[in-house]
């Protein structure tokens, strides 16, 4: 499916960014909670599927999953020395060689992986055609509102709510602890 398709939230969202991309965009501090209801539903709907790079330019290159079946993210030892986050696959593309830089050198085992990662990313050809995402609960890749809802029923979230109220501990103090659990859990 083109992630330009007519979802509701979809269009909502690309009303209030304009021309940036949708899969680019994030929850910052101080946006409203109607934004961060939005941005939980685009990870949420982002975690059932994986993209389909066309011409790169709506797949994020580290946080999105487009080469595997995981996200580049996955590799912490590289990830985390990137200097540039939250880029484009057609960015990184750009050139004959992966347009990327380290904070730190890349030697011994970040050097490793990086060389087993490199064959995988040269062979990626980009076109002059719309990124996909293809979801993953049915075989057409397509989404239908159910089959969302129902994997989301079962995924393994873990019910916090009855450990919280068992803690031996003043009530004051379990009214603090479970909203700021939820909140840890919901950025998860």
């Amino acid at each position: 499916m083109p992630l330009r398709h007519n979802i509701l939230w979809g269009r909502v969202v690309r009303e209030a960014i304009h021309e940036a991309a949708l899969i680019q965009v994030e929850w910052k501090n101080g946006d409203s909670h109607f934004w961060s209801s939005i941005m939980k539903v685009k990870r949420d709907f982002f975690r059932f599927g994986s993209f389909i790079a066309k011409d790169g330019t709506q797949v994020r290159f580290w946080e999105d999953k487009w080469l595997g079946n995981s996200s580049l993210q996955e590799y912490p030892c590289l990830y985390n020395i990137a200097r540039t986050k939250h880029v484009t696959i057609a960015e990184v593309l750009s050139g004959p060689s992966p347009n990327l830089s380290w904070r730190r050198d890349l030697i011994g085992p970040k050097l490793a992986v990086w060389n087993n990662l490199l064959p995988h990313i040269a062979n990626i050809e980009l076109a002059h055609e719309q990124d996909m995402f293809h979801g993953n609960l049915h075989p057409n890749g397509k989404f239908s509102v159910k089959s969302h809802y129902q994997a989301l029923l079962h995924t393994d979230i873990p019910n916090i709510n009855k450990l919280i109220w068992k803690v031996k501990a003043p009530l004051k103090i379990k009214f603090l602890v479970v909203p700021t659990m939820r909140s840890y859990i919901d950025k998860g």
